[in-house]
């Protein structure tokens, strides 16, 4: 008959795996360095200026210099209102054309008028967001510059309301469109 082989039990595995690896680390002190402060790291002695480097007042500070002027800000947001401008001339034309081809087939000429028209309509919402892109540009230039940001900010608040307008507009007759 034959004899089960003998069982190792989990705790006194675990507690020899211990020992072991406690050993390892109760080596002999002398073969590491010291962690003492060297006389390499001590400073001695005192930096003196020599003759001709005497320590200058601080250099006066300059405002940080504004990223654009008012006129490119200006040209900017004209560029954005002659847009709008534009975009308002025509919006009254486009939901004419969409008022007709609701209700009409997916393939009919009128659709494709209004399609065509919204699609123009919509090119000019671009156009507004260009000059809004080039002021979204100038103010993250100036945040990161530290210069004045309070023309820009002015500027991209109206540029951006004239775009939100567009874009309402341009959901209204899209949804008009698809009744």
């Amino acid at each position: 008959m034959m004899t089960p082989p003998p069982r190792l039990y989990p705790a006194l595995f675990a507690g020899a795996c211990l020992v072991a690896s406690l050993a390892g680390c109760a080596g002999a002190g002398g073969d590491y360095p010291s962690l003492a402060i060297r006389d390499v790291e001590r400073q001695y002695g005192r930096f003196l200026p020599t003759e001709g480097n005497t320590p200058e007042a601080a250099p006066t500070t300059e405002p940080v210099a504004a990223v654009a002027t008012q006129d490119t800000i200006a040209a900017l947001v004209a560029e954005a209102q002659g847009s709008f401008a534009r975009f308002e001339t025509r919006e009254d034309g486009v939901a004419a054309r969409v008022g007709a081809a609701r209700g009409s087939a997916s393939d009919s000429d009128a659709r494709a008028a209004a399609l065509t028209a919204l699609s123009d309509l919509s090119a000019l919402r671009s156009a507004t967001a260009i000059p809004l892109g080039d002021l979204d540009l100038l103010a993250a230039e100036a945040a990161t510059t530290f210069a004045p940001t309070d023309d820009i900010d002015t500027a991209r608040a109206l540029v951006l309301a004239l775009a939100e307008r567009q874009d309402a507009v341009l959901a209204e007759l899209w949804a008009e469109m698809d009744r």
